[in-house]
């Protein structure tokens, strides 16, 4: 009231003031329920001065960016299953604000693959395998791991890799998986046998006379081929 003679000073709980605007250390976003408090303070020519309080809160709306990688080669163990990490699909993904997380899911929300559960087992008892002990089905949810099994062999699977930031933000992109299966069978040809010229036997069922042989795959049981060479 006794002049229009004001000066102004702002401080800051965070922060460096640089004229009239405050630069903040990167990452620049504050944390729920901790904002940045800034204080102004307005004296006249007489010394007298009053100040005044209020919040600031930096959010990050913006979403990472990610980078996956064009297409992805699996090869499926002797259990006939195959389990690739979402990192293993990521290409330098990156955000502005600090680390990020992922995550991957097939498209096909598993196929002929989605009874398996992110321990890489199968739900129940398919294919020899025990009850999974955690059912959750990482084929068919955005998970860190996802599996393929010898149904995919051949095929290209699309798969989704989802980034996503400490604020919540999020970006997906999608990957070409080609299944390969290079676990070569095992087979036990039965013993060896003595024969006679004059004991019968069919060259289109030599089992008949010798027995069959052991087959085990990873994939496929039991699947073999008579070869008669004279």
């Amino acid at each position: 009231n006794c002049s229009d003679e004001i000066s102004y000073e702002f401080t800051s709980t965070s922060g460096v003031q640089v004229g009239n605007s405050f630069v903040l250390s990167d990452p620049a976003k504050t944390m729920p329920g901790a904002p940045i408090v800034i204080t102004a303070t307005a004296t006249d020519c007489c010394g007298n001065s009053a100040s005044t309080e209020f919040n600031v809160a930096v959010v990050d709306l913006v979403p990472p960016v990610v980078v996956g990688e064009t297409s992805r080669t699996v090869s499926l163990s002797t259990d006939g299953v195959a389990k690739a990490f979402a990192e293993d699909f990521d290409d330098g993904s990156h955000d502005g604000c600090g680390p990020i997380e992922y995550f991957v899911k097939r498209m096909d929300n598993g196929g002929s693959c989605a009874g398996i559960d992110k321990y890489g087992l199968y739900a129940g008892s398919q294919q020899g395998h025990d009850v999974a002990p955690n059912n959750v089905d990482d084929n068919r949810e955005f998970n860190d791991v996802v599996h393929f099994c010898c149904a995919d062999v051949g095929e290209e699977i699309m798969v989704a890799l989802k980034v996503v930031d400490y604020s919540g933000n999020e970006n997906t992109c999608m990957i070409r998986v080609t299944v390969q299966d290079k676990t070569e069978p095992d087979i036990t040809c039965p013993d060896d046998e003595t024969i006679y010229c004059t004991d019968p036997y069919d060259l289109n069922n030599l089992g008949a006379l010798f027995g069959d042989p052991i087959v085990n795959d990873n994939c496929q049981q039991d699947d073999w081929n008579e070869i008669v060479e004279a």
